[in-house]
């Protein structure tokens, strides 16, 4: 919600809050997990084995319990307000340039708990989820009458924000969290960059085609098998249909490829040194988009 403000023909300015709200819904279980490490006593033969037995067999109880059968059933929720300011500046026909600034916003996951075996979701325990101040800076140029190019830019102030990663939980009062410093996690700020241009076939049928580098900036801290952060490169079509002066369909999709991404966790010992395994995250993701534009004041 917001209002703008025309100062002049070439500059208008903005000022508006967002609502924020989300919940986050876990139910499932893991059962029977095995692995195949070869041990003198732990596991000779080097087949699968139980990971809970692998562990109680080396002496590890810690790790014979973390990888016990677990079952969680747990709802999360927040809200929070987000305050927003803009800024439009037009200086010819061709040329449109926009600024937004979104401010930090404070919010903080709460458990709502009903089955958690796997002690990571303490009962109405609260957790920093900030979302990040954000400042966005885009631009249309207008090549030729019927191509327009755009660009825009996006910077997240994510070392300012509070995440909430849990680095460990303490034995007493019980399970209380120990939360990383940013610094530990983020490296550099995250940011996007885009490019796109839209070309008019004739005035009833628009194509348009985009790509948009998103930079991660975190640390191999931050990363876990839960969540994790990746860079990606995403790439957009689109068309839309004027069926007339007043309706216009809209088709749309984009796919989004993750670079890939690694950590080496330790996981005990035994006789030969530390049990290392290596945690590889990757994903990929599609998305297929249809919209009707309607102007009901003509």
């Amino acid at each position: 919600m917001g209002l703008s403000y025309k100062v002049s023909d070439v500059l208008g300015v903005f000022g508006g809050v967002r609502y924020v709200f989300a919940n986050n819904s876990f139910n499932g279980f893991f059962r029977n997990l095995v692995i195949n490490p070869e041990h003198p006593v732990g596991n000779p033969a080097g087949g699968f084995i139980k990971a809970t037995n692998f562990f109680e067999n080396i002496g590890d109880l810690t790790y014979s319990e973390t990888t016990a059968d677990k079952e969680l059933n747990t709802l999360q929720y927040l809200w929070g307000i987000t305050p927003i300011i803009g800024l439009h500046f037009s200086p010819s026909e061709e040329l449109n340039v926009s600024l937004r600034f979104e401010y930090e916003t404070r919010l903080k996951l709460t458990n709502e708990t009903i089955i958690d075996e796997t002690k990571a979701f303490p009962v109405l325990e609260k957790s920093e989820t900030d979302f990040p101040a954000t400042i966005s800076l885009g631009a249309t140029y207008k090549i030729l009458r019927d191509l327009t190019l755009a660009i825009s830019g996006n910077y997240f102030f994510d070392r300012q924000a509070n995440y909430g990663r849990i680095k460990t939980r303490t034995a007493f009062p019980e399970l209380t969290p120990v939360f990383f410093k940013n610094s530990e996690i983020i490296d550099r700020n995250y940011f996007e960059l885009a490019l796109g241009f839209e070309y008019e076939i004739d005035d009833d049928i628009f194509f348009s085609a985009g790509f948009l580098r998103g930079q991660s900036g975190v640390n191999s801290n931050f990363q876990t098998d839960f969540n994790h952060h990746l860079s990606s490169n995403s790439f957009g079509l689109g068309t839309s249909y004027a069926l007339n002066r007043n309706v216009k369909f809209n088709v749309g999709a984009m796919i989004t490829i993750f670079d890939k991404n690694e950590k080496s966790i330790k996981y005990g010992e035994n006789i030969e040194g530390d049990i290392l395994f290596t945690e590889r995250y990757s994903r990929s993701s599609a998305v297929f988009a249809i919209g009707l534009d309607v102007n009901i004041d003509r």
